[in-house]
C-alpha cells in the first residue's frame, strides 16, 4: 500500500498537530506501535479518518511517540501535505513578575521572572514551576542566572559569571 507519513517523535498530551492537505484522502494519527501494525498490513488503531477539508487538527490524547499517516485507502494518487505541530503553552500557578530593578543603591541589580523559561526554553520548559533570578554586576556588565524550583527549593546556578 501507497502512503506517506510524518513521524512527530515524543510530543506531551494536549499537543495540536495541524495537517494540511491538497485533497481528500485518509488523515491518521497513530501511535508507534499502531503505526508497525499499520505498515505490516494487521490491524491497527487510529484518531482520524477520511477527511474531504484541510486543515485538519488532531490533539495528542497523551505522551507517546506519534506518525500522522496520509493515504488513498489502497487506491493510487498524488498528493501535497504539510504538518505543523503547536506545542502548548502551560500556564504557571504564578503569577508573572515583570522584569524589574530591586535597589538602583547597589553594586548588583536583579531582575526577577516566574516565566522566563517561557521565553529562554533551553532553561527549562514551561510545566517546571520555578522562580529565574538574574543577577547582573553593575561594575562590570557580568549576570548570574540562577533558579529556584518554586515545589522543591532546590537552587539551580546556570553559568558561571559572564
Amino acid at each position: 500500500m501507497d502512503f506517506k507519513y510524518y513521524k512527530l517523535g515524543n510530543l506531551e498530551k494536549e499537543t495540536i498537530v495541524e495537517v494540511d492537505i491538497s485533497c481528500a484522502a485518509n488523515v491518521r494519527l497513530m501511535d508507534g506501535c499502531n503505526f508497525r501494525r499499520y505498515k505490516a498490513g494487521n490491524r491497527f488503531r487510529y484518531y482520524g479518518g477520511y477527511m474531504t477539508y484541510s486543515p485538519c487538527s488532531f490533539t495528542i490524547p497523551n505522551y507517546d511517540a506519534w506518525y500522522i499517516v496520509i493515504d488513498f485507502g489502497g487506491e493510487g494518487g498524488y498528493i501535497m501535505s504539510s504538518v505543523e505541530v503547536h506545542i502548548p503553552v502551560y500556564e504557571s500557578d504564578y503569577e508573572p513578575i515583570n522584569w524589574q530593578k530591586q535597589s538602583e543603591d547597589e553594586d548588583y541589580m536583579v531582575k526577577v521572572s516566574s516565566r522566563y523559561f517561557e521565553k529562554n526554553p533551553q532553561y527549562g520548559t514551561p510545566r517546571q514551576h520555578r522562580t529565574d533570578f538574574l543577577v547582573f554586576d553593575k561594575k562590570t556588565g557580568k549576570h548570574k542566572h540562577i533558579s529556584v524550583d518554586n515545589e522543591g527549593g532546590n537552587l539551580t546556578d546556570w553559568h558561571p559569571w559572564k
